[in-house]
């Protein structure tokens, strides 16, 4: 008789589809369509703990590896995605060092590693200078979608992208007609000498402007209302255009 310690395992086998973020993914500079399948390079880069690299089998129960950054640019551009989606940030984790994060690469490139002049594609994992895994497969797990491709470039444009200038004029015609309405409540005033400023400088419903001369001492400045004539057609023709 033996004492022992046995860990049941049960695997149910299912897809599991992520959503990556755009700032994680790393593209083939020479990448002309959006399909990562057709590129020779790509990667997923983001940050993981120790803990999720000893579930994925990685790393040993007992090892540890440092936190190597990526280059400037990317940690900057990870950062500030970071800072706008994120509340909180990296030092909960400082307590546990199981939940130390560090930067993983998840690379798929196409290379010959065994010299018979045939690149073959290979996965590989790895943080800093340390190699996590590196195996052969036969496809790469990434799918890019764009509402709007653009020839020979891997990053189209989004909705919001055909429907921004449009925004911007219905805004700017908002606007000037808003201001056309201010125009018409409070108008420029033409003073004469015989008017109490600073009664005319306090504006006030139903107020009184003292004046010492006759009534040729103030006037309104007419500005003509154009806007709320044109406005309401220019937003209901921008708006047809939207749609």
């Amino acid at each position: 008789l033996a004492d022992a310690t046995i860990r049941k395992t049960s695997k149910k086998g299912k897809v599991c589809i992520e959503n990556i973020p755009m700032h994680e993914f790393v593209p083939d500079k020479n990448a002309r369509n959006p399909r990562p399948a057709d590129m020779a390079i790509c990667a997923h880069v983001t940050k993981k703990s120790l803990s999720d690299l000893r579930q994925d089998g990685l790393i040993g129960d007992e090892d540890d590896i440092e936190d190597y950054a990526p280059p400037s640019e990317f940690q900057a551009n990870w950062n500030n995605q970071q800072s706008n989606n994120s509340a909180f940030d990296d030092e909960y984790s400082d307590d546990d060092k199981s939940l130390k994060l560090v930067w993983v690469h998840n690379v798929y490139m196409r290379l010959d590693a065994d010299g018979d002049g045939i690149a073959e594609l290979r996965n590989v994992k790895y943080v800093g200078n340390r190699i996590l895994e590196n195996n052969v497969v036969d496809h790469i797990p990434f799918a890019s979608y764009t509402p709007t491709p653009l020839p020979h470039q891997f990053n189209g444009m989004s909705l919001a992208d055909d429907a921004m200038d449009i925004q911007d004029i219905n805004t700017s015609m908002m606007r000037a007609t808003f201001d056309a309405v201010y125009m018409s409540n409070e108008p420029r005033m033409m003073v004469g000498n015989g008017v109490e400023l600073d009664d005319l400088l306090t504006v006030r419903p139903n107020g009184t402007v003292r004046m010492n001369g006759g009534m040729d001492q103030l006037a309104p400045l007419v500005v003509p209302n154009t806007a709320i004539q044109y406005a309401p057609m220019i937003v209901e023709m921008m708006q047809g255009v939207k749609e």
